[in-house]
């Protein structure tokens, strides 16, 4: 393991915000009668740490959507309480996605239940107005990209993109 499992997370109050909103947004418009639960982790590491954090990360995040989807599936067979936990406890995320896969689950399953969501920097140019040379100009400034399917971090392309990323302190 590479340890990050064991770095204290500073939370923040702001996934309980967001949490609240988006529940009672959503209530309102009627999509749905459950409440939401964000999660928000600010993690301090060195530059040299990023790829690696971010590759065990979203492998926790491939497995914690096999053993929910896995529970949902179990679930539906009629498990609950300690009968599902023991169903699900010590298994691979193999025998989890034969699982979801028998009761039909697997194309439930989203690009970010799996990857997680990659927010970083992203430059684009506008025009502006520079009042002292009383001219218009063309500007880069950067926003927030949210990618709702990233590539997977431990591939060559991956490693290749977030270290690009760093490079140009776009994360």
């Amino acid at each position: 393991k590479p340890g990050f499992e064991r770095i204290e997370k500073i939370d923040s109050v702001f996934a309980g915000i967001a949490s609240s909103k988006a529940t009672i947004e959503l209530r309102k418009l009627k999509k749905f009668d459950f409440v939401i639960g964000f999660d928000c982790r600010v993690i301090p590491a060195d530059k040299k740490d990023v790829l690696r954090y971010l590759i065990w990360r979203q492998a926790e995040c491939k497995r914690n959507c096999y053993n929910a989807f896995a529970q949902i599936a179990l679930e539906k067979k009629g498990f609950c309480g300690e009968a599902l936990s023991k169903r699900l406890a010590g298994k691979k995320i193999s025998a989890l996605k034969r699982l979801i896969k028998k009761e039909g689950l697997l194309d439930k399953i989203k690009p970010w239940h799996e990857k997680g969501v990659l927010l970083y920097w992203k430059k684009y140019r506008k025009k502006g107005y520079d009042p002292i040379r009383n001219e218009e100009v063309i500007v880069e400034r950067r926003k927030v990209f949210v990618d709702w399917n990233p590539v997977l971090f431990n591939s060559a392309s991956g490693k290749s993109f977030i270290l690009n990323l760093m490079k140009n302190g776009m994360v």
